[in-house]
């Protein structure tokens, strides 16, 4: 049986404001009812059919087109979706229109191979015709294409407060893993089974207890009235794992529910948040995250402890949509830090400063994505999303002789800070210590709304010789704050430069295509990150001057860090 997916399902049998416009577009009729053209005939190739067009003759107008007559409204968009495979890597054209003059289409070129793809293509008709047709041609090309489970759906969008697929996976949608966890889109697993690209979910008992994924909802999901979600899940073993909504609008608490599979096959499960598992509360408002947990103890309503291995699938997150609202930001930005050596401070993010090399800047220690960059009057910000607390690790610093912490913030004009906290944390794994400076309307700066405060304040991190961890805990300011120039400094010292000591330069600076680095000592190898210290660039280098090729990354600030003796340094260079 072809897929039909839970949106389809739910527009043609319930619903009726939209649907499938194409008859047998699976072809398993065993004919060509609905279809015509000079190559069309249908193959039966065990319990499938399929369209098969082999064209001997090239030049065909359309060689496979839809018989049936379509009403096509002029600016309306239409999705259009086939399978399709050839003998030979060729192109296809596919769209909608006239298959006789004055040949008026709205068409798409697609690449075939020789296995079969999925293929999904938006379409917007630049014409108004009332016997119009889904057509397929294959050029001035001979030979085979097969095409499968073709369907046109007018894109109108539901009745508010309708339940619809928020991601199917065929266009993508997984965000990042984390936590030792592993995600990818594969095909249906069902012996037979035709649903299309689905995502393949991977834990492993070497991972975290959270191990997960963030995966990407087209539209935010609505969880006030009804706080339920649908998720159709595939295993042959029975698991239970947490779904968990995030990036709550106007402050709407995370919330984790928790979702029990038998081990038949596909299942359809339904997912309520009503419990608040994990720390969390019920759910209540609209959500721009949603993120599933591998490794959940129903019993214990916690993390399975140990991880285990375990392998599950999962198609069409359905809920009740909700269009984002614009993103909001600080209406400028945040004040530019004094001139200090670069000795004299320790960065974590600032376009201003040298950031020091940064392992993970989103370590995942509440969950995924804490923070995104956004910007403001062109100065790179980070905006607070829903999690509570972000986590950043780097190689261990000696800090004892920094006196001073800072960073800027800005939280939304308006916002009630009665319970509001903004607390950072300095952590040195390796002696087993820790201090949190808490801020909050009584602290000295107190919080304020609707401007930037600038948190400068004494810090004693005499005994920090190996910081390594820092973490920004905010678990009620979801949405609505910002913060710019977090570093820690101490005052100014008559200390040399590592980059100077070392004669270390780089050239030119922005550079577009080549970065010039020169030392007076052999440079061992450097490595690129961005201003969120994701890696983009390795290169050994093994010589005193060498050209680094950056054409390949975008517009923005970056961090080389190079090894020259076994001394490591770091500088910051612009690509333009």
């Amino acid at each position: 049986m072809k897929k039909i997916t839970l949106l389809f399902a739910l527009l043609i049998t319930s619903l009726g404001y939209s649907q499938n416009l194409v008859s047998n577009g699976d072809f398993e009729t065993g004919d060509t009812t609905g279809w015509s053209g000079d190559a069309a005939y249908v193959v039966t190739d065990g319990d499938n059919s399929y369209n098969s067009a082999d064209v001997t003759t090239a030049g065909n107008p359309y060689d496979v087109n839809l018989s049936q007559v379509l009403s096509i409204t002029s600016g309306q968009t239409y999705t259009l979706r086939f399978d399709a495979w050839s003998d030979r890597d060729r192109t296809l054209i596919a769209g909608i229109g006239l298959n006789e003059s004055p040949w008026t289409n709205t068409i798409e070129t697609v690449n075939l191979t020789s296995s079969s793809q999925s293929y999904v293509l938006t379409l917007t008709a630049n014409f108004g015709l009332a016997n119009s047709r889904v057509l397929f041609d294959m050029g001035a090309a001979v030979g085979f294409v097969g095409i499968d489970n073709v369907s046109l759906v007018e894109n109108v969008a539901p009745p508010a407060g309708t339940p619809e697929v928020l991601q199917d996976f065929e266009d993508g949608g997984l965000g990042e893993a984390f936590a030792g966890a592993l995600g990818s889109i594969v095909a249906d697993p069902e012996t037979g089974g035709s649903r299309g690209d689905v995502a393949m979910l991977t834990a492993s008992s070497s991972g975290a207890v959270y191990q997960g994924i963030n995966i990407v909802l087209n539209k935010n999901v609505q969880l006030t009235s009804s706080k339920t979600m649908e998720i159709d899940v595939y295993s042959d073993a029975a698991i239970t794992f947490a779904p968990k909504v995030l990036g709550g609008l106007e402050s709407a608490p995370a919330s984790t529910s928790s979702a029990t599979h038998t081990g038949s096959g596909w299942e359809t499960l339904t997912v309520t948040f009503d419990k608040g598992y994990d720390n969390t509360v019920p759910a209540n408002g609209v959500y721009s995250q949603f993120v599933i947990y591998y490794n959940w103890d129903a019993t214990a309503s916690n993390f399975l402890d140990p991880a285990v291995d375990r392998v599950f699938y999962v198609d069409n997150i359905s809920g009740i949509g909700a269009v984002a609202p614009p993103v909001a930001t600080p209406p400028s930005a945040a004040p530019v830090p004094p001139a200090r050596n670069a000795w004299d401070v320790i960065s974590l993010y600032s376009d201003s400063y040298t950031q020091t090399a940064i392992t993970q800047f989103d370590a995942g220690w509440c969950g995924p994505n804490s923070v995104s960059e956004v910007q403001v009057d062109g100065n790179s910000t980070l905006a607070w999303l829903s999690n509570p607390c972000q986590g950043i690790t780097f190689p261990a610093v000696d800090a004892s002789a920094f006196t001073n912490m800072h960073v800027d913030l800005y939280i939304e004009a308006g916002t009630d800070l009665t319970s509001k906290v903004f607390n950072l944390k300095f952590v040195d794994t390796a002696n087993n210590i820790f201090l949190e400076v808490n801020n909050n309307i009584a602290s000295n700066p107190p919080l304020v709304a609707g401007s930037w405060v600038s948190i400068d304040v004494p810090v004693n991190l005499s005994t920090f010789t190996t910081l390594n961890e820092f973490g920004v805990t905010s678990g009620n300011l979801n949405n609505i704050a910002w913060y710019d120039n977090l570093y820690f400094y101490r005052a100014a010292t008559a200390s040399v430069d590592k980059n100077n000591l070392l004669n270390v330069s780089l050239s030119p600076s922005p550079a577009a295509n080549d970065l010039r680095i020169s030392a007076q000592s052999i440079i061992e190898n450097v490595t690129i990150y961005n201003i969120l210290g994701k890696t983009v660039l390795n290169a050994k280098i093994n010589k005193k001057e060498d050209m680094i090729n950056v054409s390949s990354l975008d517009t923005g600030v970056y961090i080389l860090k190079y090894t020259i003796n076994n001394a490591v340094g770091t500088m910051k260079f612009v690509k333009e």
